[in-house]
């Protein structure tokens, strides 16, 4: 898992996430969706539960050479 060898234990306190996404194409897509996916897979591994978010930061942006996601979480 792409989380766990980045993560020793779980955060405890609040967490503010960036989540940046990169896409290979300019097809429509609802990011709120790989949002959901993203938060519920960092649960116990990167904090103990996406409820301890208390500020979310989404961006679309497009990179037809490097299509990526980057994930920033900073404990309050």
């Amino acid at each position: 898992d792409i989380f766990r060898k980045h993560f020793n234990e779980p955060m405890k306190g609040d967490v503010i996430v960036s989540l940046f996404f990169y896409f290979g194409d300019h097809r429509r897509r609802d990011i709120s969706n790989h949002e959901k996916l993203l938060g519920d897979s960092m649960n116990k591994i990167v904090f103990d539960d996406d409820s301890q978010i208390i500020k979310m930061v989404l961006e679309k942006s497009y990179d037809k050479i490097n299509p990526r996601v980057e994930v920033e979480v900073i404990e309050c």
